[in-house]
């Protein structure tokens, strides 16, 4: 998300590629939040996507629409433009030079981070002596069991012209591998005092497990994520503790909001009240970093 000065009305927001998660979240959580939002630019290389798009716009004007994202960036009617984040170096260091030379700023959409849950989490964790453990687990089935039951209807592009597929499939080669079949591949990460296992999985059991936990002598703590395809699906804090020798059990969920919607409410509030940047492209870039440890390892250890 690429945005310009604060602003105290309305927020006009272009979005650049209208594919599944455009068609699923960006949109029905946008129009939600109509108050706040109004998308008048669509951008992408399928004209019948633009087409399907523009119709689940709601709004008393009708965005418009552009195979060219120069078109929408540069558009009058754009406040902030919604867009893919880089997946190499070369693309994500562009994107914080040009932010460090530009009016504008960069925020980079990691929703989770914004579910109030999470940040219970934080000042829980913050209240514990010494972590002993860690584990992140991010285990699920098939999205398209999720999407088909949405009840946002997505439609799959089949009208992209061939110049597009062989860019895309060009710039792929700049991207970090990756292995999209099987269980997947853990890691353990070691810190000073404590380890980290990370748990990546897919398979075709139609369940959703993503969470972290974290371990102390007398407390766990764990965010419990749903999948951010059904709109609502509430995330939740769990804190397991000894209390004078006994066992306490707690599931705490402050919110039915899912991350999406705590995320556009907090970039409103970024561009109305000039609110500092939470997700920035830097933490992007350490992500990118993280990946490429998990591939090397994978790699020498022969997965």
């Amino acid at each position: 998300m690429k945005l310009s000065t604060p602003v105290v009305r309305k927020v006009h927001v272009g979005l650049i590629g209208c594919g599944e998660i455009a068609q699923v979240v960006h949109i029905p959580t946008l129009n939600f939040l109509s108050d706040l939002f109004q998308i008048t630019y669509l951008c992408d290389i399928s004209r019948s996507s633009l087409t399907h798009c523009k119709a689940k716009v709601i709004g008393l004007e009708a965005p418009e629409t552009t195979t060219d994202p120069e078109e929408l960036c540069a558009s009058p009617r754009v406040d902030v433009v919604f867009k893919p984040m880089a997946l190499n170096d070369r693309d994500t260091n562009a994107n914080i030079e040009a932010e460090k030379v530009s009016e504008g700023r960069v925020m980079v959409g990691y929703m989770r981070r914004f579910a109030p849950a999470f940040e219970d989490a934080i000042r829980e964790i913050g209240g514990m002596d010494k972590i002993l453990y860690a584990r992140v687990r991010d285990i699920i089935g098939p999205n398209a069991t999720f999407v088909e039951q949405s009840g946002t209807f997505p439609q799959k592009a089949t009208d992209s012209a061939a110049e597009y597929t062989e860019d895309r499939n060009a710039r792929s080669g700049d991207c970090l591998p990756g292995d999209a079949e099987g269980g997947g591949q853990s890691a353990i990460f070691e810190y000073p005092t404590f380890s980290v296992t990370y748990e990546p999985g897919l398979d075709s059991v139609p369940r959703f497990d993503a969470h972290i936990e974290v371990y102390s002598a007398t407390k766990t703590v764990r965010v419990q994520y749903d999948s951010p395809y059904i709109k609502g699906l509430p995330i939740t804090m769990h804190v397991q503790e000894n209390i004078d020798s006994g066992f306490k059990e707690s599931v705490i969920r402050r919110t039915y909001e899912d991350p999406y919607t705590t995320e556009m409410k907090e970039l409103y509030a970024m561009m109305a009240d000039g609110k500092a940047i939470k997700t920035t492209a830097e933490d992007a870039k350490k992500d990118l970093e993280t990946f490429r440890m998990l591939v090397r390892s994978a790699s020498t250890n022969g997965k």
